[in-house]
């Protein structure tokens, strides 16, 4: 959860991406309650797919994007970051930027800031996210599904265009809005729904070793030796094929299993086989 000490902006944000093995952000979008917005759509190498393309009516070819049928100004992946900062620097104090399933958005927002190193300028200048996602879960129990689309529709008895970042920032605004007003949100309610940068980072980081360790482990699925279950378990806390080869060498009998069983915190690291 984001502290109180500081008092923060609102932006609304949405990320718009594909993923062809690896998520690749091709729009993104922000608005403040104040009108102001941002659009960017990037640059990408590989083509979306069709089924893609139906859904959201933006083709990649070439490198270019195209909005149904119209060819959109495009930049970098770098650039559209750059950019990003800037726009974030007109506002006078951190921003909480507001999103629908934020981790997930987050996740992909946060790697991205990673690998074109502009980690440390964004998280200066945001002080997390904010799920409306559990939020709404939270004053609108019991609904047919949590869908942005079906929300706007069944509460606010509009609809709008889906899969557009820009368009999904608007009704994103207009839904948390009257939610807020509606149910008398206070800032300290609110911030329960909060998570900062760092704890993202750190998720980001977490995954990528743990896709590390299993694939290291891949030989050991391919023959039956752990399951990708265990295989998962065992990559998720930390440990890489290395890691048991070593745990081996020193105790034949017993290496492994004592490895499994360290104690972190009050659970045993694998399992207590």
């Amino acid at each position: 959860m984001i502290s109180r000490d500081n008092e923060c902006k609102i932006l609304y944000v949405s990320i718009f991406f594909f993923t062809p093995g690896l998520s690749h952000i091709v729009q993104l979008a922000a608005l403040r309650v104040d009108g102001s917005k941002f659009c960017r759509y990037v640059k990408l190498k590989q083509a979306m797919s069709l089924e893609a393309s139906k859904v959201t009516g933006i083709a990649v070819q070439h490198g270019k994007v195209y909005l149904h049928g119209q060819e959109m100004p495009t930049c970098t992946l770098q650039k559209c970051l750059e950019d990003f900062n800037e726009w974030l620097s007109t506002c006078e104090n951190p921003v909480i930027l507001i999103a629908h399933n934020a981790m997930f958005d987050a996740t992909i927002f946060i790697n991205a800031c990673l690998n074109t190193n502009q980690y440390d300028t964004t998280s200066a200048k945001v002080a997390g996210f904010l799920d409306t996602l559990q939020v709404l879960k939270h004053y609108y129990p019991g609904k047919r599904n949590y869908k942005q689309s079906t929300l706007v529709l069944d509460i606010l008895q509009t609809s709008y265009t889906a899969h557009d970042a820009l368009e999904d920032c608007k009704s994103l605004c207009q839904l948390y809005e009257h939610t807020k007003k509606v149910n008398s949100m206070s800032t300290d309610r609110l911030l329960e729904f909060t998570f900062p940068c760092q704890y993202v980072k750190e998720k980001v980081i977490h995954d990528k070793q743990t896709k590390c360790n299993k694939n290291s482990l891949q030989h050991m699925i391919d023959n039956s030796v752990i399951s990708k279950m265990m295989a998962g378990k065992i990559a998720g806390s930390g440990l890489s094929l290395r890691s048991l080869q070593f745990a081996y060498k020193r105790e034949v009998q017993n290496g492994v299993k004592t490895l499994f069983q360290e104690k972190v915190g009050s659970k045993c690291r694998v399992t207590n086989c």
